[in-house]
């Protein structure tokens, strides 16, 4: 007769070491510009080498209702006039911080704003391309409408002309001096791209022209003559400066070029179907720390689902390079906008570089200042950036609310004063570069990945001359910090040792006051900041056991004999052991890459258990299995302190009748007492 040998089920339990004293002190050391630049700052810079200081203030002037500024000017009165959408407005802000609403056509966009040699002011609309000349009384008229949708920047040349930078034919047109409305525009230069993003003059006096979607940079000496003199390969150049020396400086934001819609993820079902035969059991989480984890109830699993980005599409308005951003700014960490720009420097010999660049972040505005310095603004965390060459750089100033900064321009008023507009809120902010009285520098939340006790923070730095650092912490089990997590520390001021007095938790937050004195000198810095925690001793999870009854059994392969047939313990717990890498490709490619090699041996009456495990603590394990038949109290041990995830054995002994396997996992090698 036939004798039948069935599993009713697969059982996983985790044994936690009794002794807890093993697991290990771990150390998190910020000290440099990457870990610092993860926090929040308020009149806190960080260099490029890692250091914390005071900023150069910052003062918000005026928050205005439209969410976008496009762009910003300032006339020889020291007026300050902002173009902004979606509703068109130019705004005004007067030098005694009076705001107003100065002109309001029916436009969607206010997007290029220019100052004449005689202070008047022009606004270029879009997208209607008008070109509006506005009088000190508020009072305007239509200059020009030059028959192209949009207006991307203007400019005047040297002998007074107006130059507008136009889309979507790609077209640079000129108004000539003159003064007298309606005004004519020429074409003065056309190409092939959609877009003339952005407009500036050499140190020759050569107009130079920025363009969308290849990226180009024009130099165009002449009427119908221009020459590509840099490609970019990104989407577009959005902002042209150029050096007393003739050294060319311009933003782009990333893309492929001749990208013309934002790529928006769309999710793609594939269903992966179920896994093959046997007695699976398979925990979904860990369970309370020290209690075993145990499953009762074998199920075969429903078919897997898994989530694809797709590359979809949706369509941006024709014409509008780079509009995507700051139309719709979370997009700019999703996919839709420009994730990332880049500063290009091209020397008067014509050798181009890619300068500089602020991970993650789009660069919207720049402006190089007398200095031959450069300030960068980018967004969405509304962060400005001093940049003296490709390998030094500050991050000057961020934003309370975070958005990104739109313009910058320099206060005609004030040497060596700077403003900066931001959209998402619309906000236009003054900097200056006398230091803040204070700041304060907040860390990202660490995240410990367990519950865990803290150590002490260990500051290295310099509080001299009468300035001083202040250090708090506060602690949670929430990935974002909020009302459930614990109240801030009283700060502790600067020392070799701080006690950390938050309550243990998963995550740490650290805080850091500066408090400048009575001078420039008297900037505390801060070099490093270490810190130290233990996790609680967590127990092993086992998250899948699998029996295999079909006479299957597997054993390690020795490193040098390769002649048996390899098989992959993924395939064993997701797949068909007949079938290695057949019904999974991905899993039968990780094959080879598995450690150790195991071998595939066939026999009536063999039997192989096959599981996954890991510890939260990152603890070594060992395992033991266990069998009983369904109506036995009494487990029979096949193996213990094994270190592999499998064993097989040979069941041809065993009575007919239903059986229960068990695995165990230990850390008690990580925890000895």
């Amino acid at each position: 007769m036939k004798k039948t040998m069935l599993f009713m089920a697969a059982l996983a339990a985790a044994s936690l070491a009794p002794c807890a004293r093993a697991v290990v002190t771990e150390k998190v050391t910020d000290d440099t510009f990457a870990a610092f630049s993860a926090g929040k700052f308020k009149n806190v810079s960080l260099d490029s080498d890692g250091r914390l200081k005071l900023a150069p203030a910052i003062t918000n002037l005026a928050t205005v209702t439209d969410p976008i500024i496009w762009a910003a000017a300032q006339d020889r009165k020291g007026d300050l006039f902002l173009g902004t959408g979606n509703k068109g407005t130019v705004y005004k802000l007067a030098p005694d911080g009076k705001l107003s609403a100065f002109f309001s056509p029916n436009e969607v966009m206010i997007h290029a704003l220019a100052v004449d040699a005689k202070g008047r002011l022009y606004a270029a609309s879009s997208p209607d391309g008008r070109v509006y000349r506005l009088n000190p009384d508020g009072s305007a008229q239509v200059y020009c409408s030059p028959g192209e949708r949009y207006i991307w920047a203007m400019s005047f040349g040297p002998d007074g002309s107006l130059y507008l930078a136009t889309g979507d034919h790609g077209k640079i047109l000129r108004i000539p001096p003159g003064g007298h409305a309606p005004a004519t525009a020429a074409t003065y230069f056309e190409c092939a791209e959609a877009n003339i993003t952005a407009l500036a003059w050499d140190a020759n006096g050569r107009l130079l022209a920025g363009t969308s979607p290849h990226g180009y940079l024009y130099q165009i000496d002449k009427a119908d003559h221009g020459f590509v003199i840099f490609n970019s390969g990104e989407k577009e150049i959005h902002q042209i400066a150029v050096a007393k020396d003739g050294t060319i400086y311009v933003s782009t934001f990333a893309g492929k070029a001749g990208e013309n819609a934002s790529s928006v993820p769309h999710p793609l079902t594939i269903s992966l179907g179920q896994a093959f035969g046997g007695i699976m059991s398979e925990n979904t989480g860990p369970k309370t720390p020290g209690a075993n984890a145990d499953a009762t109830h074998p199920k075969l699993p429903d078919a897997a689902k898994m989530a694809v980005p797709a590359q979809g599409g949706m369509a941006a308005m024709p014409g509008m390079p780079n509009m995507a951003a700051l139309l719709h700014p979370s997009d700019e960490t999703k996919g839709g906008g420009p994730s990332e720009g880049a500063i290009y420097r091209i020397n008067t010999n014509g050798f181009y570089e890619r300068y500089w660049s602020a991970p993650g972040e789009a660069i919207y505005s720049m402006l190089l200042l007398p200095n031959g310095r450069l300030l960068a603004g980018t967004g969405d965390k509304g962060r400005i950036y001093s940049i003296s060459d490709r390998n030094h750089w500050t991050l000057l100033q961020q934003t309370d609310d975070g958005a990104q900064v739109a313009a910058l321009l320099p206060d005609r008023e004030k040497p060596g004063r700077y403003f900066a507009a931001t959209s998402h809120p619309g906000k236009l902010y003054r900097l200056d570069f006398s230091l803040a009285r204070s700041g304060t520098y907040t860390s990202a939340a660490f995240d410990a990945t367990q519950k865990s006790q803290w150590g002490r923070l260990h500051p290295q730095g310099t509080a001299a001359s009468g300035g001083s650092l202040e250090f708090s912490t506060r602690s949670g089990n929430t990935e974002k910090p909020g009302k459930t997590w614990s109240d801030w520390s009283k700060p502790r001021p600067f020392g070799n040792e701080l006690a950390v007095s938050s309550p243990a938790a998963r995550y740490l937050q650290f805080r850091v006051r500066f408090i400048g004195g009575a001078n420039s000198a008297a900037n505390p810095q801060l070099r490093r900041l270490r810190f130290y925690y233990q996790n609680f001793n967590a127990p092993p999870v086992i998250a899948r056991v699998k029996v295999i009854t079909q006479g299957f059994g597997i054993a390690k392969m020795p490193i040098p004999q390769m002649d048996g047939q390899s098989v992959n313990l993924q395939e064993l717990l997701h797949g068909d052991p007949a079938a290695p890498g057949r019904g999974n490709p991905a899993i039968g490619a990780v094959a080879m890459f598995m450690q150790p090699p195991v071998r595939l041996t066939r026999a009536p009456g063999l039997c192989t258990v096959v599981w996954e495990a890991h510890d939260p603590n990152g603890d070594k394990l060992d395992y033991s299995v266990a069998i009983r038949g369904q109506d036995e109290k009494q487990w029979t041990t096949l193996a213990k302190k094994t270190t592999d995830t499998f064993y097989s054995f040979d069941s041809t002994g065993f009575p007919q009748g239903f059986y229960v396997v068990r695995v165990r996992a230990s850390d008690l090698p990580s925890n000895t007492p």
